[in-house]
């Protein structure tokens, strides 16, 4: 299980990584930039504290 939130922690970043490229060159809004890395961001957090306590078990 903490090799699916590990992989889905980095999943995210990349998210992020192309999301701030996509703002960069225009193709989303600053609104939209602004809007959709919230619920990333949550679900980021959640699998970062989650992952020690997974890897612990293992």
């Amino acid at each position: 299980m903490a090799e699916v939130d590990s992989y889905r922690d980095t999943e995210l970043t990349s998210l992020f990584k192309r999301l701030y490229e996509d703002n960069v060159l225009g193709r989303v809004t600053n609104e939209q930039f602004c809007m959709l890395p919230a619920d990333y961001n949550d679900d980021q957090k959640v699998l970062r504290d989650a992952i020690p306590a997974k890897e612990a078990r293992l």
